[in-house]
């Protein structure tokens, strides 16, 4: 456990642990302005694809909606950047608050959840039963089969100019060696999103650096973004646009799940 004097350094901290050690990053605060405070660390988690679990505390239950010291709706607050927000009933929903949290937090693309808990249900003792991880949460992301690696061979072999596009799911998948190794083996432009920055280095010569308003000149031509990276028009992009000009292969997201 690390204390801070702010809880925007706590959110900020467990977003960076989860992206350099590859493990979950969490973090905590008091209700109200502590809250708030974290919701920097949790942004940028939403958007990089990075499991994170966020615990608030909460008023007792005997104070909610009674506009008590500090009191707001953080449930609704934490749902527009995590991938599920919750407010938990009683201290014996704790466990199951927790592993469905977890699970969350890692099934599907990454990214941090928050629960709410009442300062009253931490001072109670439960009784629970542990059960492994393995039998609560997905175990590392799925990989592709067989048929789909042959179609993007394919698809590389016929391309009339192949490039990689790469996201922030490889930073957790820590996929850095063999994206360079297809990347130098093909002669492939590698180009990244905004929170992909440190997937691939722009020291290296098939490094084109990221697209976007904020990103290099370089990086927008390989992809065809029609307008310049320094167009206000162009302060970020649509992945629709991309698609129309990319094969769907490459632009096949693994994490995806249709059921």
């Amino acid at each position: 456990y690390i204390g801070v004097r702010n809880e925007q350094a706590a959110g900020l901290m467990a977003e960076g642990f989860a992206r350099a050690g590859r493990r979950i990053g969490v973090c905590m605060a008091q209700a109200g302005p502590g809250a708030t405070n974290l919701l920097t660390g949790v942004a940028s988690a939403y958007k990089g694809a990075i499991p994170m679990l966020v615990i608030t505390g909460h008023h007792p239950l005997w104070l909610s909606e009674k506009d008590a010291f500090q009191e707001m709706e953080q449930v609704e607050l934490y749902s527009h950047v995590t991938k599920w927000s919750h407010a938990v009933p009683s201290a014996e929903k704790i466990p199951h608050a927790l592993r469905k949290a977890f699970r969350v937090a890692f099934d599907g693309r990454p990214g941090p959840v928050h629960l709410s808990i009442p300062s009253e249900f931490l001072q109670e003792e439960i009784d629970f039963a542990p059960r492994p991880p393995e039998r609560y949460r997905p175990i590392g992301a799925p990989g592709p089969t067989a048929a789909q690696l042959d179609q993007a061979l394919d698809i590389l072999r016929n391309a009339q100019a192949p490039a990689l596009l790469v996201g922030p799911e490889l930073v957790w998948e820590g996929g850095f060696e063999a994206l360079a190794r297809l990347a130098e083996s093909q002669g492939l432009p590698v180009v990244t999103t905004d929170f992909a920055h440190d997937t691939f280095p722009t020291s290296h010569p098939l490094g084109m650096g990221s697209i976007g308003r904020e990103g290099w000149d370089c990086a927008n031509q390989v992809v065809h973004l029609e307008s310049s990276s320094r167009d206000p028009e162009v302060s970020g992009w649509e992945f629709d646009q991309l698609q129309q000009r990319w094969s769907p292969i490459l632009a096949h997201d693994p994490y995806d799940n249709p059921n």
